[in-house]
This record gives C-alpha cells, sequence and structure tokens, in this order.
C-alpha cells in the first residue's frame, strides 16, 4: 500500500505551487492518490497545468508566485485551504537558480523569499 493511501486527505483542500511539472506535479497526482477533495494548482505554464489530468475537483491558476497581484487573486477566489506545497522555483528573470546561487546581490535572493512570504501570506494565519 502506498504511503497515500495510509493518509486521508478526504474533505480536504490543498494549493500546490510549480504544478505543472516535475515535483509539483507529482506532488499534486500524490495528494490526488490520496483523496484531497480539491486542489488549487499554480504554475507560469498553462498547456502544463491543462496536461495534469486529476479525479479531483481542480482550479487551474496561471501566475508568476512573485507577483502579490496572483496571490490577492487567489485569496479572493478561494474560501479555504487546508494544506500548501510551495514548490515553485522563482529565480530572477534570465537566470537559472544555479546563476542566482552564485550570485552575490541580496536583490536576487530578496524576490524568491519575498514570493515564499506572500504564498505563506494567503492563509497560513
Amino acid at each position: 500500500m502506498s504511503t497515500a493511501k495510509k493518509l486521508d486527505f478526504g474533505g480536504r483542500r490543498a494549493l500546490v505551487t510549480g504544478a505543472a511539472s516535475g515535483i509539483g506535479r507529482a506532488t499534486a497526482r500524490w495528494l490526488d492518490e490520496a483523496g484531497v477533495a480539491g486542489l488549487v494548482l499554480v504554475d507560469v505554464d498553462a498547456a502544463g497545468l491543462e496536461a495534469v489530468d486529476l479525479s479531483c475537483e481542480v482550479r487551474r491558476v496561471v501566475g508568476d508566485v512573485g507577483d502579490p497581484g496572483l496571490w490577492e487573486r487567489i485569496a479572493a477566489e478561494t474560501s479555504r485551504l487546508d494544506h500548501a506545497v510551495l514548490n515553485a522555483g522563482v529565480p530572477p528573470a534570465g537566470l537559472s537558480v544555479a546563476d542566482t546561487s552564485r550570485s552575490s546581490g541580496v536583490g536576487s535572493w530578496a524576490r524568491i523569499w519575498t514570493a515564499r512570504s506572500t504564498d505563506c501570506g494567503v492563509r497560513c494565519g
């Protein structure tokens, strides 16, 4: 029996960022297998989000997690979240995560942490 089958997410709702591929997509599928009632999937890749096929209720939101307006929209349109998986990568425009980690500028990391703290501000309280 998989770990997902051992956990009961019935009736719960979750948000997953970076959900169009990789770890985010795998997490959304795992939560679906675990019986989650609904998911809010967030990514900049609209086609990738549409390709995520799940059996639970799904709301797909296309946008950049570094944009505070995205989170305002999600908060306004989401009545309840029980879980959030904040998985999206947010390197500065034109840089890879590897380039960002080599950068000595605080501004590069400030954008990443701002996106993460904004994520949490939606429903962490």
